[in-house]
């Protein structure tokens, strides 16, 4: 059994407008690829305020077209989320609120977040965020299951149990898989996310 933990980043720009106005300052973010994959739609952004944790905003795009965050003067930890689909994500969260992964440890789709620090002021307020996988795929195929077997299952350990917005992990949790026959003695597991 091997999983394979993969880094990602992706990029899209959040245009800065240059406005000001009494609810506050549009600010740029642009989220970064290290690799040539394109960004999965769609991407929330989450703005959280660096003193108490609480979240002050958060837009979503389902394509790459840009959207703005207008946040009051301040500091803010700014998340990036895309692929929560499987996922339990509040209506409110704030930084350390947990993300809500299944009871049974697995996701369909690779959950990839990144984080930056923007301290918004009457200057430019521009922040870059590099996303990067937080789960491991798990491909499983076994050969040569003598022909009277009639289920397989697998058990592992994930590498942690919680996850909250301001990257905080703990725990861990054995997952187990239930295979499916191909009738030749192959057993194998759909691609999922741990």
């Amino acid at each position: 059994l091997s999983s394979i933990v993969i880094s990602y980043s992706c990029s899209n720009e959040l245009e800065d407008v240059g406005s000001t106005s009494a609810e506050g300052r549009m600010v740029t973010v642009t989220t970064r690829s290290a690799t040539a994959a394109e960004i999965e739609y769609p991407i929330t952004l989450y703005a959280f305020r660096n003193y108490d944790g609480r979240l002050v905003t958060s837009v979503t795009a389902n394509s790459s077209s840009d959207f703005q965050m207008l946040l009051p003067e301040g500091g803010y930890k700014i998340v990036a989320m895309a692929g929560t689909s499987g996922l339990t994500l509040p209506t409110n969260p704030s930084l350390t609120t947990d993300i809500g992964v299944p009871d049974y440890g697995l996701i369909d789709s690779p959950l990839q977040i990144g984080r930056a620090d923007v301290s918004v002021s009457n200057t430019v307020s521009e922040v870059e965020i590099n996303m990067t996988y937080q789960v491991s795929q798990v491909n499983l195929t076994l050969t040569d299951i003598p022909e009277n077997i009639t289920s397989v299952s697998v058990s592992f350990s994930s590498m942690y149990e919680s996850l909250t917005f301001n990257g905080t992990l703990s725990g861990s949790k054995t997952i187990t898989m239930d295979l499916v026959n191909k009738n030749d003695g192959t057993w194998y597991a759909p691609v999922a996310y741990m």
